[in-house]
This record gives C-alpha cells, structure tokens and sequence, in this order.
C-alpha cells in the first residue's frame, strides 16, 4: 500500500521514456535479456562481456527503443562484438 508524503519516491519522479513501448520497463532487464540472447546465439561469447557490450548499447535510446532480442540477433548476425 502506498502512502503519501511530503516527498514523492523516486519512483514517482523518475521520467517515463518511450522505451517503456517494448514491454521492458526495467534498464537491467533490457540489458540482462540482450545480453542472454548474444550468449544463446554464439555459446563462444563470454556472458560477462555480452553483459558489458548490451550495458553500453542500452545507452543509445535508438537502440535501447528496440526488443532486446532483436539488438542481440543484429549484433550477432553483423559480427559487432570484439572477442
């Protein structure tokens, strides 16, 4: 139950920015789940530096506006990482 002070959460405050129209509300979320993809498509991919290379791509909005699954497969697919 949520209760009313003087001062709003942060929650509340937090702007809310189209990339909420994927259906991911969450920035770890988007990042865990690009990451997971990249790993799923080339095992070789190491999950911590898929995790670091989705960190970095959610920072675009462009990007970050898109299906984590989808960024994961065109990473791939293009060769966009570094090993």
């Amino acid at each position: 139950m949520h209760t009313y002070t003087d001062q709003p959460e942060f929650e509340d405050t937090r702007p809310a920015f189209a990339r909420r129209d994927c259906g991911i509300s969450g920035d770890g979320l988007w990042v865990r789940r690009c990451a997971v993809r990249m790993t799923e498509l080339r095992p070789e991919i190491d999950l911590d530096h898929a995790h670091d290379l989705a960190q970095e791509l959610s920072l675009d909005d462009l990007i970050r506006a898109r299906l984590p699954e989808h960024v994961a497969e065109d990473m791939v697919r293009d060769h966009l990482w570094q090993s």
